[in-house]
Protein backbone atom coordinates (compact mmCIF):
# COMPACT_ATOMS: atom_id res chain seq x y z
CA UNK A 1 0.00 0.00 0.00
CA UNK A 2 3.02 2.40 0.98
CA UNK A 3 4.92 1.70 -2.48
CA UNK A 4 1.72 3.16 -4.48
CA UNK A 5 1.62 6.42 -2.10
CA UNK A 6 5.57 6.51 -2.53
CA UNK A 7 4.88 6.33 -6.23
CA UNK A 8 2.51 9.46 -5.79
CA UNK A 9 5.10 11.19 -4.11
CA UNK A 10 7.57 10.53 -6.73
CA UNK A 11 5.73 12.48 -8.83
CA UNK A 12 4.87 15.53 -6.52
CA UNK A 13 8.68 15.66 -5.83
CA UNK A 14 9.85 15.58 -9.50
CA UNK A 15 7.21 18.64 -9.67
CA UNK A 16 8.36 20.10 -6.50
CA UNK A 17 11.68 19.92 -7.78
CA UNK A 18 11.05 22.03 -11.16
CA UNK A 19 9.57 24.82 -9.51
CA UNK A 20 12.01 25.04 -6.91
CA UNK A 21 15.36 24.34 -8.95
CA UNK A 22 14.74 26.99 -11.55
CA UNK A 23 15.50 30.06 -9.56
CA UNK A 24 19.03 27.86 -8.65
CA UNK A 25 19.49 28.28 -12.27
CA UNK A 26 17.98 31.23 -13.45
CA UNK A 27 21.36 33.11 -13.96
CA UNK A 28 22.44 30.23 -16.33
CA UNK A 29 18.79 30.59 -18.30
CA UNK A 30 19.14 34.19 -18.34
CA UNK A 31 22.63 34.35 -19.59
CA UNK A 32 22.22 31.40 -22.62
CA UNK A 33 19.31 33.83 -23.78
CA UNK A 34 21.01 37.30 -23.29
CA UNK A 35 18.06 38.31 -20.93
CA UNK A 36 18.54 39.61 -17.66
CA UNK A 37 18.09 37.50 -14.20
CA UNK A 38 15.55 40.34 -13.02
CA UNK A 39 13.22 39.32 -16.62
CA UNK A 40 14.06 35.64 -16.37
CA UNK A 41 12.72 35.59 -13.14
CA UNK A 42 8.98 35.94 -14.55
CA UNK A 43 8.80 32.88 -15.21
CA UNK A 44 8.05 32.09 -11.39
CA UNK A 45 5.41 34.23 -11.89
CA UNK A 46 4.40 32.95 -14.86
CA UNK A 47 3.97 29.14 -13.03
CA UNK A 48 2.68 30.57 -10.16
CA UNK A 49 -0.38 32.63 -11.78
CA UNK A 50 -1.17 30.05 -13.78
CA UNK A 51 -1.33 27.01 -10.99
CA UNK A 52 -3.22 29.91 -8.74
CA UNK A 53 -5.97 29.80 -11.48
CA UNK A 54 -5.51 26.52 -13.68
CA UNK A 55 -6.07 24.09 -10.44
CA UNK A 56 -9.56 25.12 -9.13
CA UNK A 57 -11.02 25.60 -12.66
CA UNK A 58 -9.18 21.99 -14.00
CA UNK A 59 -9.93 19.91 -10.90
CA UNK A 60 -13.50 20.89 -11.50
CA UNK A 61 -13.44 20.68 -15.58
CA UNK A 62 -11.96 17.05 -14.90
CA UNK A 63 -14.10 16.06 -11.83
CA UNK A 64 -15.37 12.97 -14.10
CA UNK A 65 -12.31 11.75 -15.47
CA UNK A 66 -10.63 8.41 -14.06
CA UNK A 67 -8.40 9.29 -11.17
CA UNK A 68 -5.59 6.62 -12.42
CA UNK A 69 -5.53 7.66 -15.54
CA UNK A 70 -5.51 11.28 -14.39
CA UNK A 71 -2.42 10.71 -12.56
CA UNK A 72 -0.78 8.83 -15.40
CA UNK A 73 -0.98 11.28 -17.87
CA UNK A 74 -0.87 14.45 -16.12
CA UNK A 75 2.85 13.32 -14.56
CA UNK A 76 4.19 11.95 -18.00
CA UNK A 77 2.91 15.17 -19.70
CA UNK A 78 4.95 17.18 -17.17
CA UNK A 79 7.91 15.07 -17.96
CA UNK A 80 7.38 15.78 -21.65
CA UNK A 81 7.21 19.61 -20.75
CA UNK A 82 10.15 19.31 -18.72
CA UNK A 83 11.90 18.07 -22.02
CA UNK A 84 10.59 21.10 -23.71
CA UNK A 85 12.12 23.35 -21.41
CA UNK A 86 15.28 21.18 -21.99
CA UNK A 87 14.66 21.78 -25.44
CA UNK A 88 14.03 25.38 -25.76
CA UNK A 89 15.41 27.67 -27.94
CA UNK A 90 14.33 30.88 -26.38
CA UNK A 91 12.82 32.16 -23.05
CA UNK A 92 9.62 31.92 -24.87
CA UNK A 93 9.90 29.03 -25.35
CA UNK A 94 10.62 28.09 -21.78
CA UNK A 95 7.64 30.32 -21.12
CA UNK A 96 5.00 28.33 -23.10
CA UNK A 97 6.84 25.02 -21.68
CA UNK A 98 6.15 26.37 -17.93
CA UNK A 99 2.50 27.49 -18.84
CA UNK A 100 1.59 23.70 -19.55
CA UNK A 101 3.71 22.44 -16.87
CA UNK A 102 1.80 24.96 -14.26
CA UNK A 103 -1.54 23.36 -15.49
CA UNK A 104 -0.56 20.14 -15.46
CA UNK A 105 1.08 20.44 -11.85
CA UNK A 106 -2.41 21.96 -10.94
CA UNK A 107 -3.85 18.85 -11.73
CA UNK A 108 -1.63 16.49 -10.31
CA UNK A 109 -0.98 18.01 -7.10
CA UNK A 110 -4.44 17.61 -4.84
CA UNK A 111 -5.63 14.53 -7.24
CA UNK A 112 -2.27 12.54 -5.67
CA UNK A 113 -3.27 13.70 -2.32
CA UNK A 114 -6.90 12.54 -2.99
CA UNK A 115 -5.83 9.60 -3.89
CA UNK A 116 -3.29 8.87 -1.18
CA UNK A 117 -6.11 9.44 1.25
CA UNK A 118 -8.18 6.77 -0.32
CA UNK A 119 -5.60 4.33 -0.31
CA UNK A 120 -4.95 3.93 3.42
CA UNK A 121 -6.88 3.33 6.86
CA UNK A 122 -9.07 6.58 8.37
CA UNK A 123 -6.13 6.44 11.09
CA UNK A 124 -3.09 6.68 8.85
CA UNK A 125 -4.72 9.20 6.39
CA UNK A 126 -2.55 11.69 8.06
CA UNK A 127 0.44 9.96 7.49
CA UNK A 128 -0.49 9.20 3.76
CA UNK A 129 -1.29 13.05 2.90
CA UNK A 130 1.76 14.28 5.08
CA UNK A 131 3.93 12.26 2.33
CA UNK A 132 2.58 14.35 -0.79
CA UNK A 133 2.28 17.35 0.93
CA UNK A 134 6.34 16.69 2.39
CA UNK A 135 7.39 16.21 -1.54
CA UNK A 136 8.35 19.47 -2.02
CA UNK A 137 10.36 19.26 1.15
CA UNK A 138 11.98 16.19 -0.29
CA UNK A 139 12.73 18.21 -3.56
CA UNK A 140 14.85 20.47 -2.13
CA UNK A 141 16.75 18.72 -0.19
CA UNK A 142 17.32 16.04 -2.74
CA UNK A 143 15.96 16.94 -6.23
CA UNK A 144 16.73 20.71 -5.94
CA UNK A 145 20.78 19.81 -5.14
CA UNK A 146 21.27 17.68 -7.71
CA UNK A 147 19.52 19.79 -10.53
CA UNK A 148 21.74 22.59 -9.46
CA UNK A 149 24.67 20.15 -9.36
CA UNK A 150 23.95 18.94 -12.94
CA UNK A 151 23.32 22.35 -13.80
CA UNK A 152 26.88 23.43 -12.86
CA UNK A 153 28.63 20.27 -14.37
CA UNK A 154 26.55 19.30 -17.63
CA UNK A 155 24.60 22.87 -18.46
CA UNK A 156 21.09 23.96 -17.18
CA UNK A 157 19.18 21.58 -19.63
CA UNK A 158 20.36 18.38 -18.15
CA UNK A 159 18.70 19.26 -15.22
CA UNK A 160 15.30 19.14 -16.43
CA UNK A 161 16.34 16.05 -18.65
CA UNK A 162 16.54 14.96 -15.02
CA UNK A 163 13.05 16.11 -13.60
CA UNK A 164 11.73 14.37 -16.78
CA UNK A 165 13.68 11.41 -15.96
CA UNK A 166 11.84 11.51 -12.16
CA UNK A 167 8.38 11.53 -14.13
CA UNK A 168 8.59 8.76 -16.30
CA UNK A 169 10.15 6.60 -12.62
CA UNK A 170 6.48 7.52 -11.37
CA UNK A 171 4.20 7.44 -14.23
CA UNK A 172 5.82 3.85 -14.49
CA UNK A 173 5.54 3.10 -11.01
CA UNK A 174 1.80 4.51 -10.61
CA UNK A 175 1.21 2.07 -13.56
CA UNK A 176 2.21 -0.75 -11.99
CA UNK A 177 1.69 -0.08 -8.56
CA UNK A 178 -1.70 1.59 -8.54
CA UNK A 179 -5.41 -0.30 -8.69
CA UNK A 180 -8.50 1.32 -10.17
CA UNK A 181 -9.60 4.29 -7.88
CA UNK A 182 -13.14 5.26 -7.21
CA UNK A 183 -13.75 8.01 -8.35
CA UNK A 184 -14.49 11.06 -5.60
CA UNK A 185 -17.33 13.33 -5.46
CA UNK A 186 -15.80 16.42 -7.26
CA UNK A 187 -15.93 19.85 -5.48
CA UNK A 188 -17.40 22.70 -7.39
CA UNK A 189 -16.44 25.77 -7.93
CA UNK A 190 -19.82 27.43 -6.66
CA UNK A 191 -18.30 25.65 -3.40
CA UNK A 192 -14.83 27.05 -3.63
CA UNK A 193 -16.58 30.48 -4.35
CA UNK A 194 -18.99 30.48 -1.47
CA UNK A 195 -16.35 30.00 1.51
CA UNK A 196 -14.54 32.67 -0.15
CA UNK A 197 -17.29 35.13 1.64
CA UNK A 198 -16.34 34.32 4.98
CA UNK A 199 -14.70 37.21 5.91
CA UNK A 200 -12.00 35.16 8.16
CA UNK A 201 -11.59 32.47 5.60
CA UNK A 202 -10.39 35.33 3.31
CA UNK A 203 -8.07 37.06 5.57
CA UNK A 204 -6.73 33.82 6.38
CA UNK A 205 -5.99 32.56 2.57
CA UNK A 206 -4.52 36.03 2.20
CA UNK A 207 -1.97 35.69 5.17
CA UNK A 208 -0.90 32.71 3.33
CA UNK A 209 -0.51 34.88 0.08
CA UNK A 210 1.40 36.91 2.06
CA UNK A 211 3.64 34.22 3.47
CA UNK A 212 4.43 32.74 0.03
CA UNK A 213 4.87 35.91 -1.62
CA UNK A 214 7.62 36.97 1.07
CA UNK A 215 9.36 33.83 0.68
CA UNK A 216 9.44 33.84 -2.93
CA UNK A 217 10.28 37.57 -3.35
CA UNK A 218 14.01 36.05 -2.22
CA UNK A 219 14.14 32.23 -3.32
CA UNK A 220 13.15 33.36 -6.79
CA UNK A 221 16.25 35.46 -7.18
CA UNK A 222 18.45 33.18 -4.02
CA UNK A 223 21.06 32.75 -6.65
CA UNK A 224 22.04 36.20 -7.78
CA UNK A 225 21.25 37.37 -3.99
CA UNK A 226 24.27 34.97 -2.53
CA UNK A 227 26.57 35.36 -5.15
CA UNK A 228 26.54 39.33 -4.33
CA UNK A 229 26.12 39.01 -0.56
CA UNK A 230 28.59 35.95 0.57
CA UNK A 231 30.08 35.48 -2.78
CA UNK A 232 28.75 31.32 -3.64
CA UNK A 233 29.87 29.22 -6.02
CA UNK A 234 26.96 26.89 -7.19
CA UNK A 235 27.92 23.86 -5.12
CA UNK A 236 27.96 26.50 -1.91
CA UNK A 237 24.13 27.36 -3.05
CA UNK A 238 23.42 23.37 -3.60
CA UNK A 239 24.34 23.17 -0.01
CA UNK A 240 22.35 26.60 1.48
CA UNK A 241 19.68 25.11 -0.16
CA UNK A 242 20.10 21.42 1.10
CA UNK A 243 20.63 23.24 4.25
CA UNK A 244 17.22 25.13 3.42
CA UNK A 245 15.28 21.73 2.81
CA UNK A 246 16.49 20.18 6.11
CA UNK A 247 15.68 22.80 8.18
CA UNK A 248 12.35 23.10 6.60
CA UNK A 249 11.71 19.52 7.64
CA UNK A 250 12.44 19.72 10.74
CA UNK A 251 10.75 22.78 10.99
CA UNK A 252 7.46 21.50 9.16
CA UNK A 253 7.14 18.83 12.01
CA UNK A 254 7.77 21.40 14.95
CA UNK A 255 4.94 23.41 13.72
CA UNK A 256 2.50 20.78 13.14
CA UNK A 257 3.04 20.04 17.03
CA UNK A 258 2.99 23.42 18.64
CA UNK A 259 -0.46 23.54 16.62
CA UNK A 260 -1.49 20.44 18.49
CA UNK A 261 0.06 21.57 21.85
CA UNK A 262 -0.69 25.44 21.73
CA UNK A 263 -3.22 26.61 19.36
CA UNK A 264 -2.26 27.25 15.16
CA UNK A 265 -2.40 31.42 15.40
CA UNK A 266 -0.09 31.26 19.12
CA UNK A 267 2.22 29.43 16.71
CA UNK A 268 1.78 31.50 13.65
CA UNK A 269 2.24 34.63 14.58
CA UNK A 270 6.07 34.12 16.53
CA UNK A 271 7.04 32.36 13.14
CA UNK A 272 5.72 35.41 10.72
CA UNK A 273 7.82 37.56 13.22
CA UNK A 274 11.03 35.45 13.54
CA UNK A 275 10.98 35.27 9.15
CA UNK A 276 10.23 39.01 9.33
CA UNK A 277 13.54 39.65 11.15
CA UNK A 278 15.44 37.31 9.47
CA UNK A 279 14.54 38.69 5.76
CA UNK A 280 15.16 42.54 7.31
CA UNK A 281 18.85 41.27 8.78
CA UNK A 282 19.54 39.66 4.93
CA UNK A 283 21.99 41.83 3.73
CA UNK A 284 24.21 41.53 7.17
CA UNK A 285 23.75 37.64 7.96
CA UNK A 286 24.27 36.16 4.58
CA UNK A 287 27.57 38.42 4.30
CA UNK A 288 29.64 35.19 5.01
CA UNK A 289 29.03 31.77 3.65
CA UNK A 290 28.71 30.51 7.68
CA UNK A 291 25.62 33.61 8.21
CA UNK A 292 23.82 32.29 4.75
CA UNK A 293 23.65 29.18 6.28
CA UNK A 294 22.68 30.60 9.15
CA UNK A 295 20.18 32.76 7.21
CA UNK A 296 18.68 29.44 5.38
CA UNK A 297 18.22 27.49 8.31
CA UNK A 298 16.28 29.90 10.39
CA UNK A 299 14.26 30.79 7.01
CA UNK A 300 13.72 26.83 6.34
CA UNK A 301 12.59 26.04 9.33
CA UNK A 302 10.24 29.15 10.18
CA UNK A 303 8.94 29.27 6.66
CA UNK A 304 7.66 25.77 6.75
CA UNK A 305 7.09 25.85 10.04
CA UNK A 306 4.09 28.09 9.06
CA UNK A 307 2.38 25.77 6.13
CA UNK A 308 0.96 22.61 9.30
CA UNK A 309 -0.53 25.54 11.58
CA UNK A 310 -1.84 27.61 8.81
CA UNK A 311 -3.88 24.48 7.26
CA UNK A 312 -4.98 23.47 10.72
CA UNK A 313 -6.58 26.92 11.12
CA UNK A 314 -8.00 27.30 7.93
CA UNK A 315 -9.45 23.67 9.01
CA UNK A 316 -10.78 25.08 12.23
CA UNK A 317 -11.88 27.97 10.66
CA UNK A 318 -14.61 25.73 7.99
CA UNK A 319 -14.37 22.41 9.69
CA UNK A 320 -17.23 21.01 7.46
CA UNK A 321 -15.42 22.13 4.51
CA UNK A 322 -12.26 21.19 4.81
CA UNK A 323 -11.44 20.16 1.70
CA UNK A 324 -12.45 22.95 -0.20
CA UNK A 325 -10.56 25.07 2.36
CA UNK A 326 -6.87 23.38 1.85
CA UNK A 327 -7.59 23.77 -1.82
CA UNK A 328 -7.99 27.42 -1.91
CA UNK A 329 -4.97 27.44 0.61
CA UNK A 330 -3.20 25.77 -2.32
CA UNK A 331 -4.39 28.52 -4.85
CA UNK A 332 -2.98 31.14 -2.42
CA UNK A 333 0.19 29.44 -2.05
CA UNK A 334 0.68 29.83 -5.81
CA UNK A 335 -0.68 33.31 -6.18
CA UNK A 336 2.27 33.93 -3.34
CA UNK A 337 4.76 32.43 -5.66
CA UNK A 338 3.25 34.82 -8.58
CA UNK A 339 3.63 37.76 -6.89
CA UNK A 340 6.73 37.49 -5.23
CA UNK A 341 8.54 36.34 -8.32
CA UNK A 342 6.84 39.43 -9.78
CA UNK A 343 7.68 41.73 -7.20
CA UNK A 344 11.33 40.57 -6.73
CA UNK A 345 12.20 41.14 -10.36
CA UNK A 346 10.93 44.61 -10.15
CA UNK A 347 13.08 45.43 -7.20
CA UNK A 348 15.82 43.50 -8.24
CA UNK A 349 15.76 45.52 -11.48
CA UNK A 350 15.13 49.11 -10.13
CA UNK A 351 16.43 49.22 -6.41
CA UNK A 352 19.10 46.28 -5.88
CA UNK A 353 19.00 43.14 -3.97
CA UNK A 354 19.14 45.06 -0.69
CA UNK A 355 15.35 46.59 -1.10
CA UNK A 356 13.93 42.39 -1.26
CA UNK A 357 14.46 41.71 2.44
CA UNK A 358 12.55 44.79 3.15
CA UNK A 359 10.24 44.10 1.15
CA UNK A 360 9.61 40.37 2.48
CA UNK A 361 9.64 41.66 5.69
CA UNK A 362 7.33 43.63 4.77
CA UNK A 363 4.83 41.02 3.67
CA UNK A 364 5.34 39.51 6.84
CA UNK A 365 4.41 41.66 8.70
CA UNK A 366 1.20 42.65 7.09
CA UNK A 367 0.26 39.16 7.45
CA UNK A 368 0.78 39.28 11.31
CA UNK A 369 -1.69 42.44 11.54
CA UNK A 370 -4.24 40.98 9.50
CA UNK A 371 -4.26 37.89 11.64
CA UNK A 372 -4.14 40.11 14.86
CA UNK A 373 -7.22 42.17 13.92
CA UNK A 374 -9.39 39.02 12.52
CA UNK A 375 -8.33 36.24 15.23
CA UNK A 376 -10.38 37.75 18.57
CA UNK A 377 -13.41 37.75 15.91
CA UNK A 378 -12.60 34.50 14.43
CA UNK A 379 -14.92 31.72 16.09
CA UNK A 380 -14.26 28.53 16.73
CA UNK A 381 -15.95 26.98 13.61
CA UNK A 382 -17.40 28.33 10.59
CA UNK A 383 -20.06 25.91 9.19
CA UNK A 384 -20.77 26.07 5.49
CA UNK A 385 -21.85 23.92 2.89
CA UNK A 386 -18.81 21.73 2.32
CA UNK A 387 -18.64 17.61 2.96
CA UNK A 388 -16.20 16.77 5.76
CA UNK A 389 -13.23 14.66 5.34
CA UNK A 390 -13.76 15.15 1.21
CA UNK A 391 -9.93 15.19 -0.37
CA UNK A 392 -9.30 17.45 -2.42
Amino acid sequence: MWLRILTLTLGAAAIGTEGFVLPGILPRIAHEFSVSVASSGQLVTLFGAVYALGSPLGTALLANMNRRTLLITTVTLFGAGAMLEAMAPNVMAVAIARTLLAVLAGLYIPTAAAVAATLVAPSQRGRALALISGASSLATVFGVPTGIWLASRFGWRTTFGFIATLCIASAIGITAALPPVPRLPPISLRERVRLLGQGVVLTSLAVTTLWMMAGFIIYTYISPIMRELSHTSDATLSGLILTWGVAGAVGSWLGGYGADRFGATRVIIPLLVILAVNFLCLPWTASTIVGAAVFMSVWGAAGWGFSPPQQHHLVRLAPAAAAVALSLNTSAIYLGISLGAGLGGVLLASSGIQWLGVAACLCDLVAVVLLLLTYPRAPAALETSGRPGQAE
